[in-house]
């Protein structure tokens, strides 16, 4: 049958935003991916459901005709359509390149062949935790530490807060081999995935990978001071830890926050500032900033 080991796909678009709910709740009974996209600045959006089988036609008119009745518009058209067979190593191998951000170069295992010369290499594979370095703000944490090292931090221990995959723990295990290194996230498994790339890139006994909530955690509150925190998480988060951040952090620490927009920086900034931190350097690319913090306590050798 066309389609097999490919999937199928059923499109529709609906006149407006409103009425992609009762299309969602209606479509997601049959056990497959539902993705709703906005045309074009809007106001109709398309609908797209991935299923590994060809969903049945009878079905599939029964569930249009409901959500359209509930959703008070006329049942819409659907394109019904086998996918092509995928070979998902050779797509995954075409797709993922290597990436230099400041002195660090990020590749995936299919490229460790061809690591230029003079650069911090970071193997990393992508998988089901954030963080490969292709986004704006886990590159703005790159440059963040890159800068730091470069203008002498000499952080004896440091936390990667909201960790994902590990690799800004991994990146401040190779620029400070010397620091004890903590990775926390409050998903399990981000912090299993943080464990295999910290002992691929070969800093497992230097980055202590734990699962938590935030700074509760009972390792990193046994462990704090920090002299530099990292934390690519969002603003709303970064907002509301503002305070356990600053108690975390040794006097004369740093402290690299991203994840947030620049129209949101300065209330993250703001946030901090209240806790007596102050913004050293913002990190632009693209629409997302990365702020550095400091503590003015100190000196940026702090614990």
């Amino acid at each position: 049958m066309p389609g097999d080991g490919g999937g199928w796909q059923v499109t529709l678009e609906v006149p407006s935003p409103a009425q992609v709910e009762s299309f969602d709740a209606a479509l997601g009974t049959l056990g497959g991916a539902i993705t709703a996209l906005e045309l074009d600045g809007g106001p109709r959006w398309r609908i797209v459901v991935h299923c590994a089988e060809e969903p049945p036609r009878d079905v599939l008119a029964r569930l249009v005709s409901a959500a359209a009745a509930e959703a008070g518009i006329p049942a819409p058209d659907m394109v019904i359509e086998p996918l092509p067979v995928t070979d998902w190593v050779a797509e995954y191998q075409r797709s993922t390149k290597p990436m230099t951000i400041g002195r660090f170069h990020v590749h995936p295992s299919h490229h460790a062949h061809d690591i230029p010369a003079g650069v911090i290499p970071i193997l990393l594979d992508a998988g089901r935790a954030f963080g490969t370095g292709g986004h704006e703000s886990t590159a703005g944490c790159l440059r963040a530490l890159d800068r730091l090292a470069a203008q002498g931090a000499r952080p004896g221990k440091a936390l990667d807060m909201g960790c994902g995959s590990g690799i800004l723990a991994i990146a401040m295990a190779l620029l400070w081999p010397d620091a004890g290194i903590v990775a926390c996230d409050n998903d399990r498994d981000a912090v299993a995935v943080a464990e295999e790339n910290a002992a691929l890139n070969r800093v497992a006994a230097t980055v202590r990978c734990v699962a938590g909530d935030g700074y509760a955690t009972a390792e990193v509150a046994a462990l704090r001071p920090f002299g530099l925190i990292v934390a690519n998480i969002l603003a709303g988060p970064l907002t509301a830890m503002a305070g356990d951040l600053a108690a975390a952090l040794a006097p004369g620490g740093a402290a690299a926050l991203s994840g947030l927009l620049t129209t949101q920086a300065d209330g993250v900034a703001a946030a901090h500032e209240a806790h007596g931190l102050c913004v050293a350097d913002r990190i632009v690319i693209g629409e997302w900033t990365t702020l550095v913090l400091e503590d003015g306590r100190g000196g940026l050798t702090a614990p």
